[in-house]
């Protein structure tokens, strides 16, 4: 669908529905890591990535969910804090998604916000 013409709303839509499918997939991944981490054969990676794009798009995710509850979640980043950081993006991705999922699921009203800071 995201190859034909679409209005940005449903575009918007679409996008999230993708990053989510692939937030599920890396969920599937991870209950295969949780048993490798139980013989001790879990891997992490170091590889480069966009730290403050990886922020955005933990928010994006979850910014729904959020915003149904009248919730408002925020990404502050120290100006100190590389942009370019090495890791494993996909495990930092999965334990925003975690942390801030319990947040919202147990905050009533305010802001949420995830600080990175150097």
């Amino acid at each position: 669908m995201l190859k034909t013409s679409l209005g940005v709303m449903q575009r918007d839509y679409m996008h999230t529905i993708e990053h989510s499918a692939n937030n599920l997939l890396s969920i599937i991944n991870d209950v295969f890591g949780f048993s490798k981490l139980e013989v001790c054969k879990l891997v992490l990676e170091s590889i480069p990535f966009p730290l403050r794009a990886t922020l955005d798009e933990t928010i994006v995710l979850l910014a729904p969910s959020a915003h149904e509850k009248g919730l408002e979640l925020t990404v502050l980043c120290d100006c100190s804090m590389p942009d370019n950081v090495s890791g494993d993006p996909l495990r930092l991705q999965q334990i925003l998604i975690n942390l801030l999922g319990n947040a919202i699921k147990f905050t009533e009203r305010g802001t949420i916000s995830i600080c990175a800071s150097s």
